[in-house]
């Protein structure tokens, strides 16, 4: 509250962060600006919040029920984080098309649906499943975090338990 920021600049920062314009927040990942007001559902809360900016200040940040749309807390500060994991800039669309364009090779996919799809990677368009595409953005494909421990200590990495018996018992409820 407080912080000067663009309306307009921050709506299309949540764009290229993967958040969906639509014309009600009521889903993780969507914003909508109306007048002064900026709504957006960020993956990091159980509510989505409203800024209300006076100009470029934002005035008021509070968190709403995407239901009822009724205020349900008066907060100070927000963080917005990207709403999905797979980002399409201009680097990684081209490499997101290849990745597409090699899935469906193999499993037979019809041309006319891969033109969908990759129409809606062109145009920015976050889609259910993209995520999928994830190994063919990077070299080599995905690593886990043991393989980044690995490279990072070549010894290996070294693990504590910090509460073996709880550990036990979480493994077994899951």
């Amino acid at each position: 509250v407080g912080q000067e920021y663009d309306r307009d600049a921050l709506a299309r920062k949540l764009a290229r962060m993967g958040y969906q314009n639509s014309p009600m927040v009521e889903d993780v990942g969507t914003f909508s600006v109306r007048g002064g007001l900026l709504d957006v559902f960020s993956p990091l809360y159980d509510k989505p919040v409203r800024l209300e900016f006076f100009g470029d200040t934002i005035d008021s940040i509070r968190a709403f029920d995407p239901e009822s749309q009724r205020t349900v807390d008066a907060l100070k500060e927000v963080d917005l984080v990207p709403a999905r994991e797979l980002l399409l800039t201009e680097d990684t669309r081209p490499r997101a098309e290849a990745a597409a364009r090699a899935v469906a090779d193999r499993i037979n996919l019809p041309t006319i649906q891969l033109r969908e799809r990759l129409d809606a990677l062109r145009e920015g368009l976050p889609g259910f499943g993209l995520e999928g595409l994830l190994p063919g953005l990077f070299e080599g494909g995905l690593a886990t975090v043991f393989d980044f421990l690995r490279a990072w200590s070549p010894e290996g990495p070294v693990f504590y338990l910090d509460d073996p018996l709880e550990l036990s018992r979480a493994a077994d409820a899951l």
